[in-house]
């Protein structure tokens, strides 16, 4: 079971995600109000945060995903990352580098921008899973010396003792995968919240392992409103094209939905826009 943190505050307007009817909060349960605007902290890097700790990277994997045809093979990879400090990361901005034994990068060309993302928040001593994949240079391939440098960029961080946390918990059902497109199929997951509306989603990210557990790649969407990210508990559907791996265990697949609490950037809004 993945639980993907966040914190809490205001109340957001609620709204019906894409035609899915918005489920509707049981009176006798307790629900959280979410923020109405983007969290106030202070920017800075996410390696570094006031307190001394920050962001780390605990685990990585990256595999090759052939294309089968008509399209360029792909690197499918994906981190774990831990934040070490008594802050929230809101908003940070992750790059990577995908690079052979040489140190040159083997994917720049088309597809790389999904080599920058927004993780909306990672509270206090939370891990959170962030996959993605990009496409390979021609005549570049993955093998065991290929190497996933994984860069934090501008975050905003945010006093954790100014709000409670609240955690949004997915569990994996299955990964039905697809004949027409190599390394392709869809992930099937229930998502919790707590919330009493639906957040504004950034994407969805994915995390596969095989079977002695290590991290061997990983996926991500980055479709934003409100489906991901609905209150309740939903059933929930991610495609993923050209990026999951043969040989996973698909048990240890984990899945984290990107909520946040407004669709507006902080301000400034980073040189590097993200893929999400």
């Amino acid at each position: 079971m993945a639980l993907v943190a966040l914190l809490t505050a205001g109340a957001l307007p609620a709204c019906a995600p894409f035609g899915r009817s918005e489920p509707a909060p049981d009176p006798s349960a307790s629900c959280v109000e979410a923020p109405k605007e983007p969290l106030p902290g202070t920017a800075g890097s996410g390696e570094a945060a006031p307190d001394g700790g920050g962001l780390r990277v605990t685990e990585s994997g990256v595999s090759f995903v052939p294309s089968g045809g008509g399209t360029p093979d792909t690197a499918s990879l994906g981190v774990m990352v831990e934040n070490t400090s008594e802050y929230a990361a809101y908003r940070t901005l992750i790059r990577f580098e995908v690079t052979d034994e040489s140190g040159t990068a083997i994917a720049t060309g088309t597809g790389s921008e999904a080599l920058v993302l927004e993780v909306p928040l990672i509270l206090p001593g939370a891990q959170v899973g962030v996959g993605t994949a990009a496409y390979l240079d021609e005549g570049m391939t993955v093998t065991e010396a290929t190497q996933v440098t994984t860069h934090f960029g501008a975050t905003t961080w945010v006093a954790a003792n100014d709000a409670p946390a609240v955690a949004i918990e997915t569990k994996h059902d299955s990964i039905t995968m697809t004949e027409v497109e190599s390394g392709s199929g869809y992930i099937d997951y229930q998502m919790t919240s707590p919330y009493c509306q639906g957040l504004v989603s950034r994407g969805v990210s994915s995390i596969f392992r095989d079977s002695s557990g290590k991290i061997v790649g990983g996926a991500v969407i980055s479709d934003r409103g409100r489906i991901y990210c609905t209150a309740g508990t939903t059933e929930q559907t991610m495609n993923a094209t050209y990026t999951i791996p043969d040989g996973i265990d698909e048990s240890a697949t984990s899945t984290y939905p990107y909520c946040d609490f407004s669709m507006e950037p902080t301000t400034p809004r980073p040189t590097i826009v993200p893929f999400n």
